[in-house]
């Protein structure tokens, strides 16, 4: 099959989604080749949601820059594309007086990047700020622009907005080959598609190393793995602010953090060269060893879902953004934290440097907005009861724990969702206290029913993740008794 298109954009993370929802902007031919079966699936879920104040970054590099950019942009971006952004602030805390010194020099890097409202907060102004702490703590430093989302919806909320105006997405396509003509790019060809372009931007996360290689500029991409840890809601106002120790040379350390969705994470750990995303007992006990001296009321017993994501780091340990040899071949690489953070302005960034390059830019007369789901748990009784009323699908909680219903659940398909991380990541299905051990076999025959697909053909992530691929299943034997999933 073939195509044309002005840029392509190689990986849908949220790099990658915000590139094309920048470029939707404009009259131009945009296509996404995604190698997983939807959007969002590498670091930009399993990381720790966090929209960073620029107090880490040294001064002049991209991290530093992008990162106060990228803040201020999600400000608007997010309210215009329906997602919470939860204004939590940071505090970064010295646990002795040794210490305190250094929140002194994570202040001066803050004001260099840019960053406004800084405080050093005393022993007593930290505790008044967050009782929870250990009264050992010597004193902190807030900074009052850190946020946080949920990275899974951001990114979802930029695919769709891209979507709806033109981008055109390709997902179960990963690249295996560029057309060069005189050192220049002309065509990218996956197993189905050739697209014929002048422009490529790699934003393939850990594998951007290897699609760069096929370009003939390759180069390497350090894997450093990080495990995290969800608390049940029942605990998640432990502490209102994302509570930051002293960063270590490799990490920003492990961190307490109230997520948009209103639970209670911490992580993650920082293991260099491991690219696996298992949990494990060490990783554990290295996270709850070390949180429980800052904020000795954390319990593990809380725990109801780990995850472990995968960074990745560069050689020079900034973001590697821009122009390569390979002419018409551009990067988006190295996307470690801040990388969430900085998205929306690495898209702006790339997208003047692809006008540079000879990308002719008119921008849209009117951009179509994106209509924000409804979630059945956000709304009030009177709203819920006519939903009921013009639909009964609105009354069927098919998630307990998340309240979500089969209303939900079928916008939700129809939105692009193909797979149960697809519903997941789109309304939170499963993500509650019993991690889908009641909806599981429930959402399985939505989606068999909308699809018009066997249960047997249903998968978790894409092909080959099939949740119950053999006919003599219990659950696929009683398929058409309602009381198995009603």
């Amino acid at each position: 099959m073939d195509r044309k298109c002005d840029v392509v954009i190689i990986g849908a993370g949220i790099v990658g989604c915000a590139l094309a929802y920048e470029l939707a902007q404009y009259q131009l031919s945009v296509a996404v080749l995604e190698k997983e079966a939807d959007v969002g699936w590498g670091a930009s879920k399993a990381n720790s949601g966090i929209i960073h104040a620029s107090v880490h970054a040294e001064p002049q590099t991209l991290k530093a820059k992008l990162c106060r950019e990228g803040n201020e942009l999600y400000k608007e971006l997010a309210p215009k594309l329906g997602v919470e952004l939860r204004k939590t602030g940071m505090l970064m805390v010295a646990q002795s007086e040794q210490q305190l010194k250094s929140l002194e020099e994570a202040k001066k890097r803050g004001r260099a990047n840019g960053e406004v409202g800084l405080q050093l907060l005393s022993r007593e102004e930290l505790l008044a700020k967050e009782p929870a702490l250990s009264p050992a703590v010597a004193g902190g430093l807030f900074a009052p622009s850190a946020c946080t989302i949920a990275p899974y919806k951001m990114t979802v909320a930029l695919f769709e907005a891209a979507q709806t105006n033109g981008v055109k997405f390709y997902f179960q396509e990963p690249v295996k080959e560029f057309v060069l003509e005189n050192g220049q790019i002309a065509a990218v060809k996956t197993v189905n598609l050739t697209i014929s372009t002048r422009f490529v931007v790699d934003a393939a996360g850990l594998a951007a190393g290897e699609v760069a290689e096929l370009a003939g500029c390759g180069f390497q991409l350090l894997p450093r793995a990080g495990e995290e840890y969800i608390l049940d809601k029942k605990v998640g106002d432990i502490v209102s602010h994302v509570i930051f120790p002293l960063p270590t040379p490799t990490s920003k350390g492990i961190l307490a953090i109230p997520t948009a969705d209103h639970n209670l994470m911490v992580g993650p750990t920082a293991s260099d060269g491991v690219a696996n995303t298992h949990t494990t007992p060490e990783g554990k006990q290295q996270v709850f060893s070390f949180i429980k001296k800052l904020i000795p009321s954390i319990s593990e017993r809380n725990v109801i879902a780990s995850f472990a994501g995968v960074r990745p780091v560069s050689e020079t340990d900034d973001f590697l953004i821009g122009p390569t040899s390979c002419t018409g071949f551009f990067l988006a690489a190295g996307m470690q934290s801040p990388g969430l953070t900085a998205a929306p302005a690495v898209a702006k960034m790339l997208t003047g440097m692809l006008a540079e390059a000879g990308l002719k830019l008119v921008k849209k007369e009117q951009l179509l907005p994106r209509s924000k789901p409804l979630e059945f748990r956000e709304l009030s009784r009177q709203r819920r009861e006519e939903l009921i009323r013009q639909d009964p699908a609105w009354g069927r909680i098919i998630c307990r724990c998340e309240e979500v219903t089969e209303a939900e659940i079928v916008e939700a398909i129809r939105r692009g969702a193909t797979t149960l991380d697809g519903i997941k990541f789109r309304t939170r299905l499963g993500m509650g206290r019993c991690q889908g051990g009641f909806c599981t076999p429930r959402v399985m025959k939505i989606i068999a029913r909308e699809l018009g697909i066997p249960l047997t053909a249903i998968n978790k992530r894409g092909t080959g993740t099939e949740v119950a691929p053999l006919e003599s299943k219990q659950l696929l034997a009683e398929e058409d008794k309602d009381e198995l999933f009603f």
